[in-house]
């Protein structure tokens, strides 16, 4: 799937009858303005109402449409309109690329996610089906997790399960009949315990952490050929930042520090904002002095 964080920053159309569908406020309308003034740079999206794309109106779409194109559509059409979509927009996996919501609400949560330091953090969407909640995320990814798995209202009937309100920035969904709010970090925390721990190696792993783990590592005297599970060679990549840390490396590197996966990356996280604001005071102190 690639680096979905970075897709969704791609260029965005949102088209005037949605913008007017959905009346956000003016700070997100300058952001959005923003992001619709982006030249094509990943897979882009647009935000169109249903009866736009399936009336095949000319000039609708920009250029850089193309098959990997991600669709938020607000459904404002008869069923059978809707289902058109797929062929009209010459999409191959529609249930990827392509979200059809009745909320309008929808794209204000969606650019609120785009602006999070992790998206899919984000809830765009949500709905129940039998047994599961069904999240569209802040990523435009799509999570389907067990009603069973869920805190606090895993033993709801199908009704009662369904009746919950999305949050209006899409932090959380609440179920107000048993004061219960779900963010998506604890939802997909209850679900895969790992969760919270792959979001925060995710995020480290946008930051340059070599220095921080060559710091660490030499800290306890270990050399590079000491973090087991790992190469000596894949050590220094990671050390000079040539490559990316994963869940793997992270592990390995817990272990050989004795330390639990969690702990490991509170002090990896310490040691590389501690390092970027030694870089950021250094930088002010050259100003003055230049």
């Amino acid at each position: 799937m690639g680096d979905r964080n970075e897709r969704i920053l791609g260029p965005w159309c949102v088209t005037p009858e949605a913008r007017e569908l959905t009346r956000l406020p003016s700070r997100l309308e300058e952001s959005l303005d923003e992001l619709t003034a982006r030249t094509a740079d990943g897979d882009g999206l647009v935000v169109a109402s249903a009866s736009e794309l399936a009336a095949e109106r000319g000039g609708l779409l920009p250029d850089w449409v193309g098959p990997e194109t991600f669709y938020l559509v607000f459904m404002d059409v008869v069923l059978p309109a809707v289902m058109r979509l797929p062929t009209v927009l010459g999409l191959h996996k529609p249930d990827r690329r392509l979200h059809v919501t009745r909320d309008s609400g929808a794209l204000r949560r969606l650019l609120i996610a785009s602006r999070r330091a992790i998206p899919m953090e984000g809830i765009v969407d949500a709905y129940g089906v039998g047994d599961e909640l069904v999240l569209v995320l802040g990523d435009l990814t799509i999570r389907s997790l067990p009603r069973s798995e869920l805190p606090g209202v895993g033993d709801l009937s199908e009704a009662g399960f369904s009746d919950f309100e999305i949050d209006p920035d899409g932090t959380y969904l609440r179920w107000p009949a048993e004061d219960v709010d779900l963010s998506v970090p604890g939802i997909l925390q209850a679900v895969n315990p790992m969760f919270l721990a792959d979001a925060e190696i995710e995020r480290l792993s946008r930051e340059d952490t070599g220095r921080a783990l060559r710091q660490m590592r030499t800290d306890r005297k270990l050399r590079q050929r000491d973090i087991a599970g790992l190469s000596a060679r894949q050590v220094r990549r990671l050390e000079k930042g040539t490559s990316r840390l994963t869940a793997e490396a992270a592990k390995a590197f817990a272990r050989a520090f004795d330390l639990s996966l969690d702990r490991f990356l509170e002090l990896l996280g310490t040691r590389v904002r501690e390092w970027s604001d030694e870089v950021d005071h250094g930088i002010m102190a050259g100003r003055r002095n230049s």
